[in-house]
């Protein structure tokens, strides 16, 4: 109940931290801050969290994708914030890369997966293959060679060693024997 004095006709009747209307007590709301709100104040100002049932400021609450008001500790448990747009993911629904959650759009646009081993990379560090084929440095460095004729990344097993760490690319190696056959 409030401090304040009041006439035997204003008993029962509380006012509005936000407003000062007067209410019933059995009309009051209470919000985050504990103190009481007529029904019209507190929808402006409060929300419920879907989740937990909480009462949080509208100005501190989380929406969900789903477009849901949260509080933060149950945002902090469900969702995740795409590290490059900021867009509110599901927990589940997120694609990370070094524990940084990314939405689909974003991960499609800035990574990609090494054809050979597997493994997530940086569209800025990928190499390709003779074939298009995205490769990771590792698996560059240590799987493939470079053709000396055409520059362009081809496997071990796919090359041809000519001579003294001298590969060729299959393109190159059947143009070379073509020429040579002339």
């Amino acid at each position: 109940m409030t401090d304040k004095l009041a006439c035997s006709k204003c008993l029962g009747y509380i006012s509005c931290t936000h407003c000062g209307r007067w209410i019933s007590e059995d009309e009051v709301h209470y919000g985050a801050d504990h103190y009481p709100y007529c029904e019209e104040c507190y929808d402006k100002l409060f929300i419920n969290c879907t989740y937990c049932g909480e009462t949080v400021w509208k100005e501190d609450a989380k929406r969900t994708p789903d477009d849901e008001y949260i509080c933060s500790n149950c945002f902090n448990e469900h969702c995740v914030s795409c590290t490059e747009c900021g867009k509110t993911l599901y927990k589940d629904e997120a694609e990370y890369v070094n524990n940084e959650p990314y939405c689909d759009e974003c991960y499609l646009k800035n990574f990609t997966v090494c054809s050979r081993c597997g493994s997530v990379i940086h569209k800025a560090e990928e190499h390709k293959d003779i074939n298009g084929k995205s490769i990771c440095g590792y698996c560059a460095e240590t799987s493939y060679v470079t053709c000396e004729n055409c520059g362009k990344l081809v496997s071990e097993e796919e090359a041809y060693y000519i001579e003294d760490n001298y590969f060729l690319c299959p393109r190159c190696y059947k143009e070379q024997h073509k020429k040579a056959a002339v």
